[in-house]
């Protein structure tokens, strides 16, 4: 389904967008 897939990507892309964020954040 693309419509999943268009909803699913910006999300997890988000998703590890935070996580390097914050791995970043505590690293410094």
């Amino acid at each position: 389904m693309p419509s999943l897939a268009s909803v699913r990507w910006p999300t997890f892309i988000l998703f590890i967008a935070t996580i390097v964020f914050v791995v970043l954040s505590l690293a410094l």
